[in-house]
């Protein structure tokens, strides 16, 4: 891997600064709430459009997909992918369940929705919920992984143990999605990630992990928690 840690950490800074300028200019239009939703899940797709760009511009395709490309290396891709899929979920159900216990009935603390839910949640036509399947569904996993599993993690791993750059990459990750109701979930769900991905050897297997997963969340939120759709 010839990307250092300081390379993945200004890539993951500026991936953070700009979710950050996105959440903060929807806060203050919030009465142009249509436009803000969609240009909002543009900009997610952008975002993951630039970094991917600018990780494979900075090393090698190799660096990241290690499996040859034929029939049977698919079939596993595939398999591994849907199969951490299931142990994610189950993961992030019950991590999450945990969670709002303590913080909510032990804690007394009600906190609010991840941003991205709660775009979601404000949609209100087909065009909107189109960008937000495209954002969150495809290119945020694409993107996702290539910063926080091939290039934070990978950085992370070579200057220190593998436990401790799952840890930490993870840590990133849960931090940067600014949602204190998921963080331990998120965590949770990184740490998968990392493990899929140094078991696999193969940055597309956290990949189809991490779409699943998102599209999952994607249709509960769309079928079960908004009540106009």
């Amino acid at each position: 891997m010839n990307l250092t840690i300081r390379s993945a950490l200004l890539l993951t800074f500026v991936f953070v600064m700009a979710h950050l300028v996105s959440i903060v200019v929807g806060g203050l239009y919030k009465d142009l709430t249509g436009y803000i939703v969609n240009a909002n899940f543009l900009a997610a797709i952008v975002l993951n459009i630039v970094i991917v760009l600018g990780i494979f511009n900075l090393s090698k395709l190799e660096n990241f997909i290690i499996a040859e490309y034929d029939i049977k290396s698919v079939k596993n891709i595939l398999k591994n992918g849907f199969s951490y899929f299931a142990l994610i979920l189950i993961s992030a159900v019950a991590v999450g369940f945990i969670s709002k216990f303590i913080l909510e009935d032990v804690l007394n603390i009600t906190p609010e929705l991840q941003p991205a839910v709660q775009l979601l949640l404000d949609a209100s036509s087909f065009n909107t919920y189109l960008l937000a399947a495209l954002a969150v569904g495809v290119f945020a996993p694409i993107g996702e992984e290539l910063l926080f599993r091939a290039v934070l993690f990978t950085s992370f791993k070579s200057k220190m143990r593998t436990s401790v750059a799952m840890i930490i990459s993870s840590f990133i990750f849960a931090l940067v999605h600014i949602s204190l109701a998921n963080f331990a979930a998120l965590f949770v769900v990184g740490l998968l990630f990392c493990i899929a991905y140094e078991k696999c050897r193969d940055i597309r297997v956290p990949m189809i992990a991490h779409s699943l997963f998102n599209f999952f969340n994607f249709f509960f939120i769309l079928f079960f928690e908004k009540s106009d759709f």
